[in-house]
């Protein structure tokens, strides 16, 4: 992470404690040349007026840093769906629904996300014997996926 990345990082945990927002997370913070994204998630979700609370509070901060461009673009939402998990938070938020797990190979692998920890996660898969109807749980390490995404499915 970038020192401005860290420091608004620190902001927001701040802000969070201040606002008695103990369900809400920072998720990342990326920095593209002048647009700086800020996701952030609660375990109940996030609303529209909770990302413009957070915005308006950082422009207040990033106006009067010397080392922020004058000209920058902040953006402050939730990751939505099609954004791949980064904290182990946000795993155990979605603990039952199904994802998508890539590997730095590029194999896929797609399971009902059961067990979320500090080193790694399970998922429910279907047996490899095609005749038995039972799920298997794998383990997997964070380090081991390049990333795990929500699958939306409709019933």
């Amino acid at each position: 992470m970038s020192e401005l990345s860290e420091w608004i990082a620190s902001l927001l945990s701040d802000f969070f404690v201040e606002q008695g927002w103990s369900e809400h997370f920072l998720v990342e913070v990326v920095i593209k040349g002048k647009k700086y994204q800020v996701f952030i998630d609660s375990d109940r979700g996030v609303t529209i007026g909770e990302c413009q609370k957070v915005s308006r509070y950082l422009e207040g901060y990033l106006d009067d840093n010397q080392e922020v461009v004058d000209d920058y673009n902040l953006e402050v939402s939730s990751p939505g769906l099609d954004r791949p998990l980064h904290i182990k938070r946000q795993y155990l938020k979605n603990i039952g629904r199904r994802v998508e797990v890539v590997f730095p190979s590029g194999k896929k692998v797609e399971g009902q996300l059961v067990d979320a920890g500090d080193d790694g996660f399970k998922i429910a898969v279907p047996h490899p014997d095609k005749r038995r109807k039972e799920l298997v749980q794998m383990p997997y390490k964070y380090e081991q996926v390049k990333q795990v995404k929500i699958k939306i499915t409709f019933s």
